[in-house]
């Protein structure tokens, strides 16, 4: 593998002094090697330069040396519309991500003119970073330093949607797994994956096992925090057992653990449990493979998706990950074991009637797999999931009861 070796790395930080020594706090997620590979040196923003007498105190936790830094400025929530943990600084306080945020950014950047009429707006509109601060306006900066949040909605008691049922099942077969493999971590990938990782560790916890959630970018051993559905918020860090870094989440807790358990997501999977997240069919880039090949290269790993004609594939229109270490696939209608190399359908979640009479729930899974996926519509010992319970849509509803996820 070619070294990537940029010209310049930029860094936004919680603090440096006036030598340009850089804090950053953990979760750190790449960490310091980008910093460290660059041909000339990094380019760094922080919330605020302290003098050398305030920087006592905070020598362990300079992560970028000055000797790197090319230039420095101030730029308070410099990291927006990102988060910034800040334990310990004086005169700079951390803050939480901007969903609102982020959430117009993807909206209007679907489209090339809306998505330049935003740029124009919040980069060339602005001016200069004040401008961009005094634009976000004084309330809202101070609504994403406040650490409560606000009264999630009343989740009315509904059927479930097939995105629930999706999780539940995917919580289902991570909790098997866990009870009869002696798993003791879960590493989650973002998406329908993570609400089953944390839904599995839920029912597991009430049922006296103590498995550990992690989040690649650093968080170790956290309870997520009720209503806030991002993988990697600070909410949850700050209900975390250890906080570090990719390296060792990746590295250290998933693939030298023989007892840990992946669970992923895909835009695509294979009927031998190989995944993509890089490229559509069509060449469109999508999410990239982030740390679903280190997880599915390296440990056993469980895979939940949505089952759709487009997403349950003959044929990978790319192969992130390989499908070696999966050992179970779960869609919303039923779960796969692996038969002869290849998944086949093996537990479904009767919606409609099916006759009381020998074949009957096999031909139902046949119809499941033969009109939502492009997989080979082969049943055999097929048994019936028992229905959603209140319980998993309880606890479900709690974590998510603005329904991103579900």
């Amino acid at each position: 593998i070619t070294a990537l070796r940029p010209d310049l790395t930029l860094v936004h930080g919680a603090c440096a002094d006036e030598f340009g020594n850089v804090v950053l706090f953990p979760p750190f997620g790449e960490g310091a090697y980008a910093a460290y590979a660059a041909r000339r040196g990094v380019i760094a923003s922080v919330e605020r330069i302290l003098t050398a007498s305030e920087m006592r105190g905070l020598e362990d936790r300079v992560v970028i040396p000055g000797q790197r830094v090319l230039g420095l400025c101030e730029a308070p929530m410099g990291a927006h519309p990102q988060s910034l943990r800040v334990p310990s600084v004086p005169g700079v306080a951390g803050y939480l991500e901007d969903y609102d945020f982020i959430e117009e950014i993807a909206d209007r950047c679907a489209a090339e003119e809306r998505g330049r009429k935003w740029y124009d707006e919040w980069v060339l509109g602005v001016g200069s970073h004040a401008g961009y601060l005094a634009k976000l306006g004084k309330d809202r900066r101070a609504a994403l330093r406040r650490e409560e949040q606000d009264e999630a909605p009343a989740v009315t008691l509904q059927e479930p949607t097939e995105q629930e049922q999706l999780i539940v099942l995917g919580a289902r077969a991570v909790a098997e797994r866990v009870r009869s493999g002696g798993y003791d971590t879960l590493l989650a990938g973002i998406g329908s994956s993570h609400m089953s990782a944390w839904l599995a560790a839920e029912l597991l916890r009430r049922d006296g096992y103590d498995v550990k959630v992690a989040a690649e970018l650093g968080a170790y051993g956290f309870t997520p925090a009720d209503g806030d559905v991002f993988l990697f918020s600070l909410r949850h860090a700050a209900r975390s057992e250890a906080l570090t870094g990719i390296a060792e989440i990746l590295g250290g807790m998933v693939a030298a653990n023989p007892r840990a358990l992946g669970v992923l997501g895909a835009a695509e999977v294979a009927p031998d449990g190989s995944i993509n997240t890089s490229l559509s069919a069509s060449g469109r880039w999508l999410t990239g493979s982030g740390g679903a090949n280190d997880i599915a290269s390296t440990t056993d790993c469980v895979v939940i998706a949505t089952a759709t004609p487009r997403r349950f594939v003959d044929r990978l229109a790319y192969r992130t990950s390989p499908g070696d270490r999966v050992v179970e696939v779960v869609s919303q209608f039923g779960r796969f074991a692996r038969s002869d190399g290849a998944f086949r359908v093996r537990s479904v979640l009767v919606r409609d009637q099916v006759p009381d009479e020998p074949g009957a729930l096999e031909e139902y899974a046949r119809t499941q797999v033969g009109a939502r996926t492009r997989w080979a519509a082969e049943a055999g010992g097929v048994v019936a999931e028992k229905p959603i319970g209140d319980d998993e849509l309880d606890i479900l509803r709690r974590l998510d009861p603005h329904g991103r996820y579900r």
